[in-house]
């Protein structure tokens, strides 16, 4: 079971993870700072959404899964995931969804 093998980290080791966990979606939010795309709300909240299952699930993994990650790994996938999704549904919803604008109404 993955339970035991979780508790057998070292503390330092589990406060890294769920802090790298915590942090590295907010980081991923300030990347977004870096591109000149302006991002909707929406593909913020999925995109948190996103990054908050897959490090769950990265973190949770069994022992011998390929996708198991300890330590302050957690910070780069989450903040990576984050920014990326968000520019991925940013884009979609652009292409995709037709802006209505006060001025386009009769």
């Amino acid at each position: 079971a993955w339970i035991p093998a979780f508790q057998v980290q070292s503390i330092i080791d589990q406060v890294l993870t769920i802090s790298g966990f915590a942090s590295g979606i907010v980081l991923g939010i300030f990347l977004l700072t870096l591109t000149k795309r302006k991002i909707s709300p929406a593909a913020l909240i999925t995109a948190m959404w996103v990054a908050a299952i897959l490090t769950t699930c990265c973190i949770l993994a069994p022992d011998g899964a390929l996708w198991k990650m300890r330590g302050t790994t957690s910070a780069v996938i989450s903040a990576c995931t984050t920014a990326l999704v968000a520019i991925v549904v940013q884009i979609i919803v652009e292409k995709y969804i037709p802006e209505t604008s006060p001025e386009s109404s009769p």
